[in-house]
């Protein structure tokens, strides 16, 4: 089942590598790299691409086609980012006015 959601986000392995002119690599990647679906691909590193044969420009060719396929979605990325400073600016803020809320400021004044 879980295959079939895989293949239904994009292409099947074997013809996302024949669309990035790669698929003399399929077995490679099923048994050498274990990979099943195109989605695992971004689990792999380049030193694993190497050690299966691939070159510099075949790397860079299979990144290019992988991220035709699955965009990294920034817009997600800055929204999550944006919460959690928004989060660490009001607890920041929240601990900073209890901190100050137990000062006398008649004895600053004086001071």
């Amino acid at each position: 089942m879980f295959q079939a959601m895989a293949a239904s986000k994009g292409p099947g392995l074997y013809e996302f590598l024949i669309e990035a002119e790669l698929q003399q690599y399929y077995s490679c990647f099923k048994n050498d790299l274990k990979i099943q679906n195109v989605p695992q691909l971004k689990y792999v590193n380049d030193e694993d691409l190497v050690s299966v044969g691939l070159s510099k420009p075949e790397i860079r060719r299979l990144k290019k086609y992988f991220q035709k396929h699955f965009p990294q979605n920034y817009l997600l990325k800055f929204k999550k980012v944006s919460f959690f400073i928004c989060r660490f600016l009001l607890l920041t803020a929240y601990t900073l006015s209890e901190a100050w809320s137990g000062v006398n400021w008649a004895d600053l004044k004086a001071a």
